[in-house]
């Protein structure tokens, strides 16, 4: 969907912060709609130096294509796809402090591509030399959702066709239910450093290695492994290889060096994507939960998730809307209006995700029992914010994105404070 370098010579042309997406809702989509969807980012053959940097790529084919030599790819999410995560295909590429995750369909929904969630080849030949690649810092994740559909396994960092010369693959943190955590094939003067391959999936036999491979395209040697975490280690074919301080992968190794990572790049390019107000990890945007009304026999009973939410020591935000048009089309619009200005602000989603979201329709949704309970106006869209205890501490109709997310930040440090002070037998 994105092409650069395609159609002729080209240098140092940065594309950064852009949202790119086949569909923003693929929940519905069939095998063959997710291997017939569109692919991501393209940097081409005719390009040299050209940089993809934090751009979010959402529901496609392929994620990122790097075919121009000395190409940056950093900062950048590949979620939801069904083929490769990440290609590297020329000299002097750098891909790094990228996250990759949730792979969709296949062999048997009838996808023939073996996914990889960075995969390196030699550009319009397959098999070949490539030169002084370096992947770094990289988090890959397989799949967050265990309910998912078209559910598939990928490949970490899979190496096949080289000879590769002077790889540098340092620092990733791979969690995939696959034998290829990573693996170089055909690899001189390479390094492995520092990396974690782990499966939470601990139901299937397949355990992610580090390893040094052939296909005898060329002699294996002066390698060096060190410091990695796997479950096993393949280095048999350079039999002069540096191993040292290589070590079996365990739980807390994978969710501590996972923390430190996902932390690492958020403070490089923020938690929630600026374009797409996405996490980088995680659910995509906030969920919120939708509270409802039920009126049987004996008149009207609340499912009141406020209530069910007191007492957990986070704040609690109700966003009160509308949604029928039939009766009050300016209402909706004014509420669609406020989510896409403010709600779906990156600065708003970012201080949401701590919090407990909860909406409420308006109308026949907002009962006088509720309205009374948490002195609710009649004004929509309205924010309520409540502290930990259900006690309402602010209130504002159609905040701007900037105040919304100040407020939500302020009210949750308020929180917090009062969570770890020590109980001393007074009430405040």
């Amino acid at each position: 969907m994105l092409k650069v370098a395609d159609g002729g010579e080209s240098s140092d042309i940065i594309i950064e912060d852009c949202f790119v997406y086949a569909a923003l809702d693929a929940s519905k989509w069939t095998a063959q709609q997710w291997i017939g969807a569109n692919s991501g980012m393209f940097m081409g053959r005719h390009g040299k130096g050209h940089v993809f940097r934090n751009n979010y790529v959402f529901n496609t084919r392929f994620g990122i294509a790097l075919c121009a030599e000395d190409g940056l790819c950093e900062g950048n999410v590949i979620s939801h796809f069904s083929a490769d995560g990440i290609r590297v295909t020329r000299d002097g590429q750098v891909v790094q402090h990228n996250v990759i995750r949730n792979i969709y369909v296949d062999d048997k929904d009838g996808d023939a591509n073996h996914d990889d969630a960075i995969q390196c080849f030699l550009f319009n030949k397959g098999t070949g030399t490539v030169r002084n690649v370096t992947i770094r810092e990289n988090l890959i994740v397989m799949r967050q959702d265990e309910e998912q559909k078209w559910q598939a396994t990928m490949q970490g960092i899979g190496f096949f066709d080289g000879p590769l010369v002077k790889f540098t693959v340092e620092g990733n943190v791979i969690n995939t239910s696959h034998w290829h955590g990573v693996s170089l094939y055909d690899a001189q003067d390479c390094a492995i450093l520092n990396n974690v391959a782990y499966t939470q999936w601990e139901d299937s036999k397949l355990r992610p290695w580090v390893e040094l491979g052939t296909k005898k395209a060329g002699p294996v040697k002066g390698n060096t492994v060190k410091g990695n975490y796997a479950y096993t280690f393949k280095l048999t074919n350079d039999p002069e290889v540096v191993a040292q301080d290589n070590q079996v992968v365990t739980k807390e190794i994978h969710t501590q060096r996972e923390q430190e990572l996902l932390t690492l790049i958020n403070k490089k390019f923020g938690p929630v994507h600026v374009a797409a107000s996405f996490s980088r990890l995680g659910l995509e945007r906030t969920q919120w939960l939708e509270g409802a009304v039920v009126t049987d026999s004996a008149g009207e009973k609340a499912i009141n998730l406020i209530q069910e939410n007191i007492g957990k020591g986070k704040l609690i935000v109700l966003y009160v809307y509308s949604h029928d048009r039939a009766k009050d089309k300016r209402c909706v619009l004014a509420c669609e209006q406020f989510e896409r200005e403010t709600l779906e602000d990156a600065g708003v989603c970012e201080q949401l995700y701590p919090c407990i979201a909860v909406r409420i329709a308006a109308g026949d949704q907002l009962t006088k029992e509720l309205k009374k309970r948490y002195v609710l106006g009649s004004r929509v869209p309205c924010i309520y914010l409540f502290d930990a205890q259900g006690k309402k501490i602010w209130e504002s109709p159609t905040p701007s994105a900037k105040m919304l997310a100040k407020q939500l930040k302020d009210s949750r440090e308020e929180i917090e404070k009062k969570a770890a002070r020590p109980d001393d037998g007074k009430k405040d």
